[in-house]
């Protein structure tokens, strides 16, 4: 417990970590006002399932109410690891791993 409580970059890291722990708290209850794309991004990963094919009308119900379109895809294309469309742009993928979605592109600002 000594050496955690000396190390600064383990306080930094607890801090970040509580942190996201708060923000994701947040998302999940639907409290609070999404403040930055990160929050947008964290709240779409907790509500939508990981790993399917999603319609962007499925993505942008679980958004707060007023979010716009271009909102959502600006905050998703910073995050190209975690988001992913098809190459038509019809359908999303939120945190591919194994199936079809991980071939797919980042999700690029300028696409919609």
């Amino acid at each position: 417990e000594l050496h955690w409580k000396e190390n600064r970059n383990s306080e930094a890291d607890w801090k970040r970590a509580l942190a996201e722990a708060e923000r994701r708290k947040k998302a999940k209850e639907g409290g609070g006002e999404v403040k930055s794309g990160r929050d947008l991004c964290a709240l779409v990963k907790i509500r939508c399932p990981a790993d399917q094919p999603l319609p962007f009308e499925r993505l942008l119900a679980v958004c707060p109410p007023n979010t716009t379109v271009q909102q959502l895809i600006q905050a998703m294309s910073k995050e190209p690891q975690e988001f992913r469309q098809n190459f038509e742009g019809t359908e999303f993928c939120v945190r591919p791993v194994n199936s079809r979605c991980a071939d797919w592109l980042p999700v690029h600002a300028t696409t919609t």
